[in-house]
């Protein structure tokens, strides 16, 4: 039995939905090898990285799938229980969900590796801290929900970070055909340990909500 369990969409896909088949993106590999693959993620690759995200910074925000908060909105009402606490938002750009996150949580760290990203932010409503999310500077059991929005995920530096009854709410603002994508089933095999998750759809994007087994 699958520890996913998926509920019906509720928010209908908007019109002009891009048409883009990024089932061969050089980002997917990065996205497989840094949930998969640890050894692969490099100081180099990490620069590069950094870099790539630099130089998008300046147009970030005209992406049209950016600016889809839908799917962020529908996993934290209907993904169930959300424990209150401080949230993790990893790969936060230019800020752009970072207002939906806090209608929920009243504590809010907001991360991302490219400096050039975090500059753009405004206004800042969240604590802004530029770092690799291979290496979080955070302590144990200290974040109840980590929330990334076609962020990279790593696995292990995650399952630290969260407290017991901590949850991963993975969203893919493009659902398949996000850049930076995973699915729901391949999210949970990566995490470390036992999870389970709800998951669906809304407008152009996907989500997870992952919590341990008890």
């Amino acid at each position: 039995m699958s520890p996913i369990t998926y509920i019906e969409r509720v928010i209908p896909e908007q019109s002009g939905r891009p048409v883009v088949d990024n089932s061969k993106h050089p980002m997917r590999e990065v996205t497989f090898n840094a949930a998969f693959h640890p050894d692969s993620w490099t100081k180099q690759r990490a620069d590069q990285i950094a870099q790539a995200f630099d130089a998008l910074a300046p147009t970030w925000e005209e992406r049209e799938h950016a600016r889809h908060v839908s799917p962020l909105i529908d996993a934290i009402e209907r993904g169930g229980p959300i424990p209150e606490g401080l949230a993790l938002e990893v790969g936060s750009g230019t800020g752009i969900v970072t207002p939906y996150i806090l209608n929920h949580f009243n504590n809010v760290i907001s991360i991302d590796i490219a400096k050039e990203m975090l500059l753009k932010v405004k206004p800042r409503l969240a604590p802004l801290i530029r770092c690799d999310s291979f290496y979080l500077p955070l302590r144990d059991n200290s974040i109840a929900a980590a929330i990334l929005v076609n962020a990279l995920l790593f696995p292990h530096e995650i399952d630290r970070v969260l407290t017991k009854n901590g949850v991963i709410i993975w969203v893919n603002t493009l659902g398949s055909d996000t850049p930076i994508h995973l699915s729901a089933e391949s999210v949970e095999e990566a995490m470390p340990g036992n999870w389970s998750g709800i998951a669906s759809e809304a407008d152009w994007g996907t989500w997870v909500v992952l919590r341990r087994l008890k």
